[in-house]
């Protein structure tokens, strides 16, 4: 399956009288947890077998924000958890901090839980316990099968140790793991270390830090990032530093931008407009480190902070939430009056549909040199008006004769928002729509 999103115009051949905009997640205040002081909890979440949920997270135990200690807890739904109560005593951790400990110690820190398959150590658990009387980092991985019992492998995730907010997933563009980190701990840039094994991983290279376009003394404070259908989104996390003689650190709010990938480890930004807002009960801070699609296609983001800014951690009212975004809705086209889009070569495969909210829509598709396909132009479509995440066009000609044909797909709406256009197709360029009109050859992979 294949998606058309709207990041950039990259495989767009019209964008008339559309303004592309940042979607908005709505907080699911009911979802609301407050187990400890999390305002940086970095939550991550897992489907066990049964179908409940578990959510990994961190919390802070002392008073000056230097004891962490790594918790669980459980869900039947995903959304609404209660602490893991007796996790300690089922993980073996003698004398535990709290009841609902799964690793032990108490200056662990969260970076990332990946599932890696089926085996008895599906689960890795990168994990940066810090060493304060060297200022130093060791970043260990635990293993897991069921989510409470870790070991520690003794591997390293990163030669030099580096802390949150940290995240890996699997390319299935590079066959490879990509982590997402800080290139060392109080650095703050994004660089990018790959991995096969979860043993042996790449030095990590420099991808991303603030640039000239972002507001004076800002700072990346973090890229987390997820597969998204056929690309990679990221949660980059900004941090709005206050003027320091020395340190950068007290004060200052975090929210989330958008980032996004072909291949999850070479990245470009989006607007520098948060999709991620400082609202209350995250007015001050906001981590977003996991998102998932609930069964309905629309995407739930899993976040962390507090009203209070950047320093006070251990303070306030912290809390985790669970925000629910449209499917697609990471950025959309919006159309005030009529605006019209036309993508590049398509080749059809078998069904596409709209992804769309407005007044009034058609649908035309046209042959790669431009000309209107003989029953399949805006005259034709039956006109769509509303909200629909999935809307199939209906035209006087049969879309099924057109499986294995080239064209472009365009859309007219009036008054209202263009999400995503997916289907069953293979996008193109019209090179690539040449060769396979010559030759039958699909497009190379390295073109994603």
């Amino acid at each position: 399956m294949a998606t058309y999103l709207f990041f950039d115009d990259q495989r767009l051949l019209v964008r008339e009288n559309l303004e592309r905009e940042i979607g908005a997640p709505e907080l699911l205040p009911d979802t609301l947890f407050k187990e400890g002081f999390v305002s940086g909890a970095f939550p991550r979440v897992w489907k066990r077998a049964d179908g409940s949920w578990l959510m990994f997270y961190q919390s802070f135990v002392n008073d000056n924000g230097t004891h962490n200690v790594i918790r669980a807890a459980k869900s039947v739904d995903g959304l609404h958890f209660t602490p893991y109560t007796n996790a300690a005593a089922e993980a073996g951790i003698d004398d535990p901090v709290c009841p609902d400990q799964i690793i032990p110690g108490w200056n662990a820190e969260l970076a990332t839980v990946v599932d890696t398959g089926t085996d008895s150590q599906r689960l890795k658990m990168l994990v940066s316990e810090y060493e304060y009387e060297k200022l130093g980092v060791n970043s260990k991985i635990y293993v897991s099968e069921d989510g409470i019992r870790w070991a520690d492998t003794g591997d390293c995730w990163h030669r030099i140790g580096t802390e949150p907010l940290a995240s890996a997933f699997f390319s299935s563009y590079l066959n490879e793991y990509v982590l997402l980190c800080r290139p060392m701990w109080g650095t703050r840039r994004v660089s990018v270390s790959l991995t096969k094994d979860f043993r042996q991983f790449t030095e990590p290279q420099p991808l991303m830090q603030a640039d000239a376009l972002d507001r004076p003394l800002d700072e990346t404070y973090g890229l987390i990032g997820f597969q998204y259908k056929d690309m990679y989104l990221g949660i980059l996390h900004m941090y709005a530093t206050l003027p320091s003689d020395t340190w950068k650190f007290v004060g200052g709010k975090i929210e989330g931008q958008l980032a996004y990938s072909f291949d999850g480890a070479h990245w470009l930004r989006s607007l520098r407009e948060p999709l991620m807002k400082n609202e209350s009960p995250f007015a001050g801070l906001l981590f977003t480190t996991d998102m998932r699609v609930d069964n309905d296609g629309s995407v739930l983001l899993y976040a962390s902070g507090t009203d209070l800014e950047h320093g006070y951690f251990a303070e306030g009212d912290p809390a985790i939430g669970v925000f629910r975004l449209r499917e697609d809705n990471f950025v959309h086209l919006r159309a005030a009056g009529e605006g019209r889009l036309r993508t590049r070569e398509t080749l059809l495969k078998s069904h596409f549909d709209i992804n769309l909210g407005c007044k009034r829509a058609t649908c035309a598709l046209f042959t790669p040199e431009g000309s209107p396909l003989e029953g399949f132009g805006h005259g034709d479509c039956v006109p769509f008006s509303g909200d629909a995440t999935h809307w199939t066009p209906e035209f006087r000609g049969d879309t099924a004769s057109l499986a294995g044909r080239v064209v472009t797909i365009e859309v007219r709406l009036t008054d209202g928002c263009v999400y995503g256009i997916n289907g069953d197709f293979v996008k193109m360029i019209n090179t690539e729509a040449w060769r396979f009109e010559k030759f039958g050859t699909l497009p190379d992979s390295s073109n994603p």
